[in-house]
């Protein structure tokens, strides 16, 4: 509709969204989403270059493993705000609730492990701990605006069964793996049929 250029309050009828859900679902795509080797911005590069960088990136974390955010205090409390401000706008559930984040503090961090993280932020304290389980944490408290972001590292899942059993309290954290390495799965793949196809 949007592409169609439509009037937003047509959108709105017809979505039942509101004007600021739908304005976050057009700038959705302008916000960076991961962070490569401890850089906030990778710099612009050309199509071919961004299509080797996608398929560094899945090698990368196949062979390295990967940090995943898992806890961001602000995002949570944000989306847990969102998600009822939807539903109370929504008379009948057409659409799946979609949260949009806000946060500055990217959702994988593709780093070695052994490797320190770099944020470039003088008013953050970071912290590296190990968890239960030899999980290797990483919790950074925000000084300006006390926010408390944590990052697990984990290595790539390989054999995905649906059916395995999961333990309640990491099912969620499960499906959100699988959810972020299949995105990155699907660039590499795209990129792959990209390059061949411009060879």
């Amino acid at each position: 509709m949007i592409k169609k250029n439509e009037n937003i309050e047509d959108i709105m009828d017809a979505t039942k969204l509101s004007k600021e859900t739908i304005q976050q679902l057009i700038n959705e795509n302008k916000k960076p989403k991961m962070m490569t080797n401890g850089s906030w911005n990778k710099k612009k590069v050309s199509n071919k270059e961004q299509h080797i960088q996608n398929m560094k990136d899945e090698l990368f974390m196949m062979k390295y493993g990967y940090w995943v955010k898992t806890k961001d205090t602000l995002e949570d409390l944000d989306k847990e705000y969102q998600l009822k401000k939807y539903k109370l706008q929504l008379r009948e559930p057409q659409f799946e609730f979609k949260y949009i984040s806000k946060s500055k503090y990217p959702d994988m961090i593709l780093q070695k492990i052994d490797e320190p993280l770099h944020f470039n932020n003088d008013n953050i304290i970071i912290d590296k701990l190990v968890g239960n389980q030899n999980q290797n944490i990483i919790t950074i408290y925000d000084k300006l605006d006390g926010n408390y972001i944590l990052y697990t590292y984990t290595k790539y899942i390989i054999d995905y069964n649906p059916e395995i059993q999961v333990p309640m309290e990491i099912e969620g954290l499960y499906k959100y793996l699988i959810d972020k390495q299949l995105e990155i799965k699907i660039k590499s793949l795209e990129s792959m049929i990209f390059l061949f196809e411009n060879m």
